[in-house]
């Protein structure tokens, strides 16, 4: 009984961190689309400023080298990229250093992991 009872709460605790890592059901190739798309509107007229989005096909082949510590690492900086407001014309420097701020969240990903994220 202890031991069922054990397995269950093991099961229930990784249920749990699935889906916080992944995004309540969403994998973390189609929250990285979402928040990528979401950017781009909130760059709106500002100038000189693009975003690198990276490719589906590159993210879902390399997305199985991160670990489940770069995945919390990598959602910590999606969470706080969705909070960065619109860009606007004339603060385009705030905004930058507000999605600079965001990437540090990131730091420490490994290496073979970061291969998911860079646009080729």
């Amino acid at each position: 009984m202890k031991n069922r009872m054990m397995r269950g709460l093991v099961a229930a605790l990784c249920a749990g961190a699935a889906l916080a890592i992944s995004g309540c059901g969403q994998s973390l190739c189609d929250r990285v689309e979402s928040v990528n798309q979401s950017l781009e509107s909130k760059i709106g007229d500002c100038e000189n400023v693009q975003l690198d989005s990276v490719g589906r096909d590159v993210c879902e082949a390399n997305i199985g080298k991160c670990s489940a510590d770069d995945q919390a690492k990598i959602n910590d900086q999606l969470d706080c990229m969705e909070q960065v407001s619109a860009c606007q014309k004339g603060n385009e420097l705030a905004w930058l250093s507000a999605m600079a701020e965001c990437a540090k969240k990131a730091e420490g990903v490994s290496a073979d992991c970061s291969k998911a994220f860079k646009s080729e």
